[in-house]
């Protein structure tokens, strides 16, 4: 009888180390599911992220975060964050999360392993009375700060150039209304002056309304300028365009095109604002008297190479990376007295790189700049994808 009673027990506790193995097993594969989705959360992320344990230590960070600073797991874990990261931005955030805080979100400046900007997010990990540790979140926000930087920028530049030509029409009129309309020795000249800035105005309103019209398009996917012209078609009508400046200085505007040349991928209305702008530029500069080529030749698949050369002053090193900004212009005085909006060379870059061209520049102080562009042939931009 007691033989039989001691192996019910046994029976029973086995039963019972059975049913607690099974839900031991239940749990842990259970526990590791949740890992391998939080895991996988975690390495799909496009931000980076990082956790530290209570000293500050490197407890985890995921695929992202090793990308944006050039980091590896093996080599991070377990050494004290500001060594890893060696950024004090990122270590007084976190400094905040392990005292049980809850700091704000904030952009920092990383310079390392490149400068970037990050809007971070700091969390304790555990009760905040004794924070087991804290996690931070890494969005890289470099090229939003800099576009909202250049809208400001352009916000600041469109005003004061709207402001320039309006305050001496406004001066001009003035002028004029107190009394000097009466003096036929001044008169006129207060009246042309009006009449120079209200077409300065007008060519930088209509400049601006191009380059919105464009980058909205942009925005919307739209493909720009669809199309295919002759290059020497839009070269007569963009010479037509500035004959007039061109006279006045006497400088002289010269065309070599060879024959058989490709049709470009671009309409004709775009590539004669891309040549009249460029030829623009080119009399403006060029002395008095000077001489302004432009040349042609088909680079086969490569595209077509358009180059516009001009024997004026010439653009120092440092100018020539922004001159294609938005009203960047590296003598301003000279540029306004000449009649430029400073928007003209924006409006060929993305006309130019809307339809998969390029542009660019080679230039030294003193010898004149040439202005090339490469652009898709029509055939080859045709062609149906294999």
């Amino acid at each position: 009888m007691f033989d039989f009673l001691e192996s019910a027990k046994v029976r029973s506790l086995e039963k019972g180390l059975e049913e607690a193995r099974q839900l031991l097993q239940q749990a842990s594969e259970s526990f590791e599911a949740r890992y391998s989705r939080l895991e996988g959360v975690l390495r799909g992320m496009s931000e980076g992220v990082l956790a530290v344990d209570a000293a500050g230590r490197v407890s985890y960070l995921n695929p992202r975060l090793e990308e944006l600073f050039d980091l590896k797991a093996g080599q991070a874990l377990g050494r004290p964050q500001m060594e890893v990261l060696r950024d004090a931005g990122v270590n007084a955030l976190l400094g905040e999360a392990l005292k049980g805080r809850q700091p704000a979100p904030r952009d920092l400046l990383v310079l390392r392993p490149s400068e970037r900007t990050f809007m971070v997010q700091a969390t304790p990990l555990g009760p905040v009375e004794k924070p087991a540790g804290a996690v931070a979140v890494f969005l890289d926000v470099t090229q939003e700060r800099r576009l909202q930087a250049m809208r400001s920028e352009f916000v600041a530049n469109v005003s004061h150039e709207l402001k320039t030509p309006l305050t001496a029409i406004r001066a001009s009129l003035e002028t004029l209304a107190d009394g000097a309309l009466e003096d036929p020795g001044v008169n006129r000249s207060f009246l042309q002056k009006a009449l120079r800035h209200t077409e300065r105005l007008t060519a930088l309103i209509d400049d601006l309304l191009v380059l919105s019209g464009i980058e909205d398009r942009q925005r919307r996917g739209q493909v720009e300028a669809q199309g295919r012209s002759a290059l020497a078609e839009a070269y007569a009508a963009a010479a037509s365009l500035v004959e007039g400046r061109a006279a006045l200085r006497k400088v002289v505007v010269q065309a070599a095109f060879p024959s058989g040349l490709p049709e470009a991928a671009m309409n004709l209305e775009s590539l004669t604002r891309v040549l009249t702008n460029l030829l623009d530029n080119a009399v403006k500069y060029s002395p008095e008297g000077g001489l302004v080529k432009v040349e042609a030749e088909a680079l086969g698949a490569a595209g077509l190479r358009v180059q516009v050369q001009d024997q004026g002053p010439g653009i120092a090193p440092a100018d020539q990376q922004r001159l294609f900004e938005r009203f960047y212009r590296p003598d301003k005085a000279r540029s306004r007295e000449l009649g430029g909006t400073g928007l003209g060379l924006s409006i060929v870059k993305h006309l130019v790189e809307s339809v998969g061209g390029q542009v660019g520049l080679s230039s030294q102080v003193g010898q004149g700049s040439t202005f090339w562009l490469i652009l898709p042939q029509a055939d080859a931009a045709e062609e149906p994808p294999l």
